[in-house]
């Protein structure tokens, strides 16, 4: 009989990404602009060895953005099948809040990855974003107004 220790550390690993969508108190979406890609995300990033996905949310939304948040509510999570760069992962969405104009005057970008971020129309994010949060986005902003979690 094989060691469960053995076992697992054979497995495959995903790789997997939070991200964390805020909007401000008119309804539009904070969207960022990373100095590594030529459109803009959602504040985010990688998920670190033995960090829960939401755990990686408040962290990376912290190291971006300055911003606290203590419970971020889970919205959805996406698997992105295999591709050459990034393999097979799954990317987790949060909802961090309707930020006031006290929170947004603290946003500042603070790990150097970021180069701008804003506020635009829902209508205004899906021309800006890009990769695969283009498809996922629309469908997270329903599963919003819809107060259900889902699996995309």
């Amino acid at each position: 009989m094989q060691d469960p220790k053995e076992y697992f550390q054979s497995r495959p690993k995903k790789s997997m990404g939070s991200g964390c969508i805020f909007f401000n108190k008119k309804g539009e979406i904070l969207i960022v602009k990373p100095s590594y890609k030529d459109y803009w995300i959602l504040p985010g990033g990688g998920v670190e060895e033995k960090e829960s996905p939401m755990s990686a949310c408040i962290r990376e939304v912290k190291e971006e953005i300055n911003l606290e948040i203590k419970n971020p509510k889970f919205i959805c999570v996406d698997y992105c099948p295999f591709d050459e760069i990034r393999g097979d992962h799954l990317q987790f969405l949060f909802f961090g809040g309707i930020l006031n104009n006290k929170e947004i005057n603290k946003i500042k970008l603070l790990d150097g990855e970021l180069e701008d971020f804003k506020f635009v129309s829902h209508k205004k994010a899906f021309s800006m974003i890009g990769g695969r949060l283009k498809k996922r986005l629309p469908v997270a902003l329903r599963i919003l107004r819809n107060k259900k979690s889902s699996y995309l």
